[in-house]
């Protein structure tokens, strides 16, 4: 529960105390452990009694200043145990016993004449006290008024005794604290200090700046954001976003507090200690950051490639520093951010990253100058091959290679080219999977073969190495930029465990088998360098740096489908590996590795394996996989003086300072022109005569303006899938977006089909499947569960009409008390017997009309958040004497027309059931309703908002992208994309709620509905194909194009539109060029015109009627 380390007696030696829960759960104890100790030293417990009557949340030692202690020997001090004492809890059921404060600070004194604290300290109404051998006295005790979170105690004024305690409030946003009088022994007011927009459990209280006051120092695990709810309410949502921030707060001198400082860069901060690492004894204190992660039954930092990253911060703080932060050029690529041509905004951020409050005047010069490539000189650094001598002709006595193993022994080699056919059987292990048979050079590898006990060698890894092959003192002084090529090979598997629930296993653990580049210079540590935007693309770089993981497939998959590479995002095994092959890191592959960071140092060059608990040549030979792990080949290292052309832009601007904060930001923006092509040295210079640290005055990087060309379409606007329209003449108009990184010209092309659609009929005996839950004569096509959770409703006598007729509610469309309450599961609308087994159209159109009104959090963004109750489709259906049952996700959208929506990974135009599995995301579109409020982030799976609207849906049911839920081995689980023509099918809308506090009862929402749900088959004609062209449409830039008016009568319609990125003109800036993506070129909407006797301006729906046909 908690541990300290104090000299407690002042003998010289720490001393180690503990605070314990015991095995029953209930009782408490600190034991002292007294130094020097050794293997044999022997614990002196206090008993701390029973959690149910008070519980001991955290501990601290020091001096409380009580006098001094005298014996036959003389006098002694020593220092004294802070507990916090918080309400009696039983630990076994969670629930409070003796209900009480959170925050008492009680402190139990320890006697220096018998180097003891008490055998037992009790509670009582009457207050604490000690007693048995040790000090005996009562403890002092103090309510701090805030409910317990981190806690700390702090000696501001340095004589030993505390004179100051912290504790967080509920260990979000603010701190509370209290001053000690050390005459009086008495508690000042509790002052509460905001801390930052965060969680942190613990807190440091330190004196950074000084001034004598007490400063703050917490490490925050998750940044805040305030949201709305749905329905109006103000909540606080937590972001996993990685890096998070360690926020200093510091005091104004004054006996108040300054707005917190922010330091990124540290992954998961749990802890921060005060100390000094960096600069000499009259330097400002570094804060040394201790990681932990976080993960839920959805999400595990350990999962992303942060958490896989093993790293150590320290946070190196200055009195007086104003920084240049950042540079940012804008507009960009969405994808990684690359400059193209065109007039262009550069704007630097300069920071107060110290810990004083500035006056005073400084400069800042912002320079971009243009690279003159021909008149720029290069030098080798280094090269080696492995086949020939290497080259250390510009590395003077540096670039020598040495191995290390951080765990066990190094297995870093040179593998020869006559091993080339050795050690290959099958599968992972194959020649065409291995290392040495594509490469039939000498090559350094870490790895080795063994041999299995039928006598068939194998190439592979053991588990648990971890080890470094080090190119040390690589010379890069005289340089401005500087540069490596080189081959690697990358062919990494996992180590994973798993967690079950009612509906399968889940992955619980990771350990990558990971592959990794780094560089070692004085300033930063050990650093991973940026991949080349072209392997980038090329998907070389999955995590964009030199970092690769055996589960970096599975982490792919993750931020597809949910932004987050960290995600858990669905049942059964883990992608089981991934194999990268041999690479071409060199300029005229997949791009060379920039150093030019590092140009002017001398640094160290890391090329570091690690394998986790499993490896591919373990213990266990019925398991060996055979995968190769890292090897590298042909390395070379060059430097260049570079040379500039005229084409030079300035601008100087004066930071005129006026009591500037620390972690205030000045900002100075110039316009500038790139071309493509063209590399560009943009600098920001910083002159201040106050500063204490020069390493952060100037940012100098090189950037070269690279053309990238993504011209997309967002989607048709006016006409919604599967809505009503009337008969007229009206425009098509289409809203487009460049996801490039310049100036683009293409073509838009709309082509309109029209059909007359055919019945497809349900139930049994079989009829017209048309659900409009009005009854009559034709009685119902649905069923349903049986229960009363979901039903006919009739809404048009509701004050405010969502249908104007008869619809099946899951809640209450105006009797919100009797609205959907919680852990409604499964409640399920079921149109059952579809019949598909004729089909002779081209597809089968599932169209109904919905509204959706539930509770969710909606972030500063329009982001929504704790979306937990909602309806969602699924499928049951038979094929071939075969059952079957999935959860649609979404629409399968066939762009490249290869019948498949499975990524061709080695683009042979086929595609291998076995090897190939990887869903082509791009071609999956997701059914529900939109993930952000504001639009254009995509679509959930589920139906929650529809913004107080009725929409509509046409759902294709021969292009379905599923979750097969078929099997009876939830392992077996899947995605896939599958059509159900030639089947009979049950179609059913499931309404699950959850069991928090939040329901349709509760806050007055009016759940979701469901009306006119139809099915019918088409089979489209061509009525006409319209086009025209969109001019110079610039990076982030999105316009609405009117393609064409067509004259609409009754029928069915399909509107394709298509953006057309001609890249064979000669005379084009992107004659030649490669389209990012063609995922986001189409667009379709399928929709009904009827004729009707009123005039329209503009397409509209009609919502409350039936559609007809």
């Amino acid at each position: 529960m908690g541990l300290a380390v104090a000299d407690l007696n002042g003998d010289g030696n720490d001393d180690i105390v503990t605070l314990e829960l015991l095995a029953d759960i209930k009782n408490q104890r600190a034991v002292t452990y007294m130094g020097p100790i050794t293997s044999s030293t022997q614990g002196q417990i206090t008993a701390l009694g029973d959690s149910t009557q008070n519980a001991y949340r955290e501990l601290e030692l020091g001096d409380w200043g009580e006098p001094s202690q005298t014996s036959i020997s003389g006098s002694c001090d020593d220092v004294d145990m802070w507990l916090v004492r918080a309400e009696g809890v039983d630990y076994l059921t969670g629930t409070s016993t003796a209900p009480g404060h959170s925050d008492n600070v009680t402190v139990i004194e320890f006697d220096c004449n018998s180097n003891k604290f008490p055998e037992t300290v009790t509670w009582t109404s009457g207050g604490v006290t000690g007693s048995g051998v040790g000090y005996t006295g009562s403890a002092h005790n103090h309510k701090l008024g805030a409910e317990f979170g981190g806690f700390d105690i702090g000696d501001m004024d340095e004589d030993g005794i505390i004179d100051v305690v912290a504790m967080n409030d509920a260990n979000t946003e603010n701190v509370s604290y209290a001053t000690i009088t050390q005459s009086t022994h008495t508690f000042s007011q509790t002052k509460t200090v905001y801390f930052g927009p965060y969680i942190a459990w613990e807190v440091t209280v330190a004196e950074l700046n000084g001034d004598g006051e007490p400063d703050f120092v917490h490490a925050a695990k998750f940044r805040q954001s305030n949201s709305t709810s749905s329905t109006g309410e103000t909540t606080s949502t937590y972001y996993l976003n990685l890096p998070t921030s360690v926020q200093v707060t510091l005091s104004n001198g004054g006996g108040g507090h300054m707005s917190p400082l922010e330091y990124f860069g540290a992954m998961r901060p749990t802890t921060v200690t005060v100390g000094q690492v960096i600069g000499g004894p009259n330097s400002a204190p570094d804060l040394i950051v201790g990681h932990g992660a976080y993960d839920q039954f959805t999400y595990d930092d350990n999962f992303g490639w942060d958490g896989s990253y093993d790293r150590i911060v320290v946070i190196e703080m200055d009195n007086k520093d104003l920084a240049v932060s950042s540079i940012d050029i804008s507009p960009t690529d969405a994808y990684v951010g690359a400059l193209g041509e065109g007039t262009r905004e550069v704007e630097v951020t300069v920071t107060n990253t110290g810990m004083d409050i500035l006056n005073g005047q400084a400069t800042l010069d912002v320079e971009i100058k243009e690279v003159d490539e021909a008149a720029s000189s290069n030098v080798t650094v280094y090269a080696m091959d492995w086949d020939n001598p290497e080259d250390r002709s510009g590395c003077g006595t540096g670039c020598t290679w040495s191995t290390e193993a951080y765990y066990g022994v190094a297995h870093w080699h040179e593998e020869v080219a006559a091993n080339s056919t050795v050690g290959h059987t099958s599968g992972n292990n194959a020649a065409s999977e291995a290392a040495n048979a594509n490469n039939p050079t000498d090559f350094m590898w870490s790895g080795l073969m063994k041999t299995n006990s039928s006598g068939d060698t194998w190439s592979g890894y053991e588990p648990n190495w971890d080890e470094g092959l080090v190119l040390n003192n690589v010379d890069l002084t005289g340089a401005d930029r500087a540069w490596m090529s080189l081959e690697i090979f990358r062919h990494l598997g996992l180590s994973d465990l798993y967690s079950q629930d009612q509906n399968g296993f889940v992955l619980a653990e990771v350990w990558d088998d990971a592959a990794m580049i780094e560089v070692f210079s004085e300033d930063v540590g050990w650093v991973l360098l940026n991949c080349p935007n072209t392997a980038y693309f090329a998907g070389q770089c999955a995590s964009g740096t030199s970092y690769w993981g055996g589960y970096d497939n599975g982490r792919v998959e993750s931020e597809a489908n949910t932004g987050l590479d960290a995600a858990i995002y669905r049942y059964g095994g883990a992608i089981p590996g991934t194999q990268y092959g041999w690479g071409n890191f060199t300029e005229e592959g997949l791009g060379a590795f920039e150093l030019s960071r590092f140009a002017g140092e001398t640094i160290d060059i890391r090329f570091r394996f690690k394998s986790g608990w499993e490896g591919s040549l373990g213990a266990n030979e019925s398991l060996w996989s055979g995968r190769d792990g890292f090897a590298i080949d042909n390395v070379t290292i060059w430097k260049q003086n570079t040379v500039f052309t005229s084409n030079v832009q300035t601008q100087q601007s004066n930071i005129n300072m006026n009591n500037l904060a620390p972690n205030e930001d000045y900002t100075s923006a110039i316009s500038a022109d790139f071309t493509n092509g063209t590399t560009y040295r943009i600098s920001a210079v910083l002159n201040y005569g106050q500063d204490e640290q020069p390493a952060n005055d100037e940012i100098v990087g090189y950037v070269t303006a690279f053309n990238l060309y993504d011209p997309g379409v967002v989607g048709i606007e006016d006409f919604k899938p599967g809505s009503l329209y009337a008969e007229g003449n009206f425009p098509v108009n289409v809203k487009v977006e460049h996801l490039g990184n310049t100036n683009v010209t293409f073509d838009l092309e709309a082509t309109v089909f029209s059909a007359i659609p055919t019945d497809v009929y349900c139930g049994s005996p079989l009829v017209v499947c048309d659900e409009g839950f009005e009854g009559g004569s034709s009685g119902f096509r649905y069923t349903d569960d049986g229960n009363a959770n979901g039903g006919i409703l009739d809404d048009s006598s509701c004050p405010e009409r969502v249908f104007g007729s008869n619809a099946y509610w899951f809640g209450h469309p105006c009797d919100t008390p009797n609205s959907y309450g919680s852990v409604w599961e499964n409640e399920t609308l079921t149109i059952p017997d579809i019949d598909l087994t004729s089909m002779s159209g081209d597809f089968v159109a599932l169209n109904f009309e919905y509204f959706a009104e539930t509770w969710f959090d909606i972030q500063q963004s329009g982001q929504t958040t704790d979306v937990n109750d909602y309806a969602a489709i699924t499928a049951d259906w038979t094929t071939g004497g075969n059952d079957y049952s999935g959860l649609i996700y979404g629409q399968w959208n066939d762009y490249n027309e290869d019948g498949f929506c499975i990524v061709d990974e080695d683009e042979n135009g086929f595609i291998d059931p076995v090897n190939e599995t990887t869903i082509d995301n791009t071609e999956i579109e997701y059914i529900g309703d939109p993930t952000n409020v504001n639009g254009g982030s995509g679509n959930y799976n589920v139906f929650y908002n529809t913004d107080g609207l009725v929409q509509s849906r046409s759902i294709d049911l021969t292009h379905l992208y599923i979750f097969n839920t078929t099997s009876a081995d939830t392992n077996d689980w899947t995605d896939e994309c599958i059509s159900l023509a030639g089947s009979v099918v049950d179609i059913n809308f499931e309404f699950r709620s959850n069991d928090d506090i939040h329901n349709g009862q509760n806050d007055g929402v009016r759940g979701v509905a469901f009306d006119n749900i139809s099915l019918q088959e088409f089979s489209f004609t061509q009525d006409a194909v319209y086009s025209t062209s969109v001019v110079d449409l610039d990076a982030e830039e999105n316009r609405t194009i009117t393609v064409s008016n067509h004259d609409f009568v009754s029928g069915v319609y399909m509107i394709e539109v298509e953006s057309i990125f001609d890249n064979t003109t000669q005379g084009t800036p992107w004659f030649g060029a490669e389209e990012i993506s063609v995922a986001n070129n189409l667009a379709r909407v399928i929709f009904s015109v009827e004729s009707v006797d009123i005039t329209l301006g503009k397409p509209d729906t009609f919502p409350a009627c039936p559609m007809l046909f």
